[in-house]
């Protein structure tokens, strides 16, 4: 079920039909915005058994395709913090091999930011050189992490938040339409994959509503509460990615209402933020600057945190 980004799947679809589909693509975007869900659902029409309004979903390939146990779907992801060159390789020679059940092999490559320096300049050659019938799927949030020749020979498709409307049919839809429908909405920030995580676990969406009260009350205080409040997050565990994705769409809500937008936010935080507006777009900079640095690097978190908590 693919929520939005029906131009994206359109121009894939138009380029299908006209048997113009590029050898390799790059899916740019947001966490949680269905990059993934996008490419396998695209790979299903490909493969799809059913001619009519493809992809079925039900027939033996989309299945196996949802599971990722389709013999000719290769899915890469990071082993730990990166993906390594000894999985590029072992790609490559999976990809020697003359496809199982398909017209061509399908490689999603997940988090593709995250490929070693080793590994990219292992993939080029693939790019450059594909060996039989292959299409590539690059997901990654930042492209500035990639190789510039990767960059110029994949092909670039953007995703972007969905509006809030074409979540809340699809949620709607479900057997079971959820009863706190527009907390899910408004704590989603456009993000397909992230109202779905809320719907099937109440308990993340809870911590999240938790996560907002607090950056909302914090930002008020002074530096003693704030270090505090450091040492309290990473005590419980959570993983700062998901912290620091929830404190920038905290502070895009106070820019929202800086604009003349409603707050999606402030029946959960309170009233909004009277900060100046270029102090609220520096917190929003600077938190993805510190995201980055703790997603792509061995960065003492803490002290990270710290350095954000002084700034805010």
């Amino acid at each position: 079920m693919i929520i939005g980004h029906q131009k994206q799947w359109q121009f894939l679809k138009r380029s299908a039909d006209r048997d113009r589909l590029a050898h390799a693509y790059l899916f740019l975007g947001q966490a949680h915005l269905g990059k993934r869900k996008f490419a396998k659902d695209f790979v299903k029409f490909l493969n799809c058994r059913k001619k009519e309004n493809p992809p079925c979903q039900a027939c033996w390939a989309c299945k196996a395709l949802e599971k990722e146990i389709h013999p000719d779907l290769i899915f890469i992801k990071p082993i730990g913090r990166e993906i390594k060159i000894s999985q590029i390789r072992q790609l490559q020679k999976l990809l020697s091999l003359k496809p199982h059940s398909s017209p061509f092999k399908s490689v999603i490559i997940d988090d593709a930011e995250k490929m070693n320096q080793e590994a990219q300049s292992c993939l080029l050659k693939t790019l450059e050189e594909p060996q039989g019938a292959t299409l590539l799927f690059l997901i990654a949030e930042r492209h500035q992490m990639l190789l510039f020749t990767i960059l110029s020979r994949v092909q670039r498709i953007k995703f972007f938040p969905v509006p809030k409307v074409e979540i809340e049919k699809k949620l709607k839809d479900q057997e079971n339409s959820p009863k706190n429908l527009k907390t899910i909405l408004a704590f989603s920030f456009g993000k397909p994959g992230l109202a779905l995580e809320f719907l099937q676990d109440p308990k993340k969406l809870d911590l999240e509503c938790k996560r907002m009260k607090e950056i909302a009350k914090i930002a008020k205080e002074g530096l003693i509460p704030r270090f505090q409040y450091v040492k309290d997050i990473l005590s419980r565990e959570e993983k700062p990615e998901e912290i620091l994705s929830g404190w920038a769409g905290y502070f895009r809500d106070i820019l929202k209402v800086k604009m003349g937008l409603p707050s999606e936010l402030a029946v959960i935080t309170g009233p909004q933020s009277e900060l100046p507006l270029a102090h609220i777009k520096k917190n929003i900079d600077n938190i993805e600057k510190i995201n980055f640095l703790i997603s792509s690097t061995n960065i003492n978190v803490r002290l990270a945190l710290e350095v954000l908590m002084l700034k805010i």
